[in-house]
């Protein structure tokens, strides 16, 4: 058994793809997963699967998650080892209590990697820091700073279709929902 977390894209922000988390843990269990778990309104699964993550199993959830709800559904399924991998490389400088930054987890489809997502942004080393790591992009920035970086305008890149984000904080709460899930 594998325990993974689905990073739902583009639901419940506003006002679109609303979905309930009740219904979408129920349309995870109705996929097949075992004791799917969500966490905050913003599509966050964490559940457990026979089958291993690959490309396979995300157009799985895509389908099941566009039948259910009618909207074009895209997903970033990562395993726990995956998942440890992205909390790990989270920059040693950033503190999860410091309310004067701005720290996000961008997660890119496998469409595009971290180090292109990087490169293709081209974020501005005077005012914002982006680290290309295994699985997810790192960036942060002041909050004093944060609407002048290149990242804020990000919504408008053609690759922002290919990526979800989460903050630090989060980020750290799913890797503990993934260890703590229990799977029969």
């Amino acid at each position: 058994m594998h325990t993974i977390v689905s990073l739902l894209r583009g639901i419940n922000v506003g006002g679109r793809n609303k979905i309930a988390m009740g219904d979408l843990k129920q349309t995870f269990a109705d996929l097949g997963f075992v004791e799917p778990v969500t966490y905050i309104q913003s599509g966050n699964v964490v559940a457990g699967t026979r089958r291993a993550n690959g490309p396979a199993l995300v157009r799985t959830i895509e389908r099941g998650l566009s039948d259910a709800f009618g909207y074009e559904a895209r997903v970033v399924v990562l395993d726990l080892a995956q998942m440890r991998t992205v909390v790990r490389q989270i920059p040693k400088d950033w503190d999860v209590d410091d309310s004067s930054m701005r720290y996000n987890v961008i997660f890119p489809t496998s469409a595009i990697s971290p180090k292109e997502l990087r490169r293709r942004v081209s974020p501005k080393p005077d005012i914002e820091a982006a680290v290309a790591g295994n699985h997810a992009l790192y960036w942060s920035a002041p909050f004093a700073t944060a609407t002048r970086t290149a990242m804020v305008k990000l919504s408008a890149h053609a690759d922002y279709g290919e990526l979800t984000i989460r903050n630090l904080r989060t980020t750290m709460k799913l890797l503990e929902l993934m260890e703590a899930h229990i799977t029969v």
